[in-house]
């Protein structure tokens, strides 16, 4: 039995939010780790560890960026 096409849309539309909200969360999760690793620690680090920190927050950021376009262009 054929679905009506509103009835699609939503559910298209339900589906999409709820990649995106699982994707926020999950970067929500990895930016605090990494802003924890870098504040908690900021005493005892060197100037390499702050780099690939911030280096590791960077990449979160384009991976979120990445996952978004594919979410919602898919």
């Amino acid at each position: 039995m054929a679905q009506p096409q509103g009835l699609k849309a939503t559910q298209n539309f339900f589906f999409t939010y709820l990649q995106i909200t699982e994707v926020g969360i999950f970067i929500g999760h990895a930016i605090s780790v990494e802003v924890y690793n870098l504040v908690g620690k900021t005493a005892v680090l060197n100037e390499a560890d702050i780099m690939l920190i911030v280096l590791g927050l960077i990449d979160v950021v384009m991976i979120s960026n990445l996952s978004i376009m594919v979410i919602v262009g898919g």
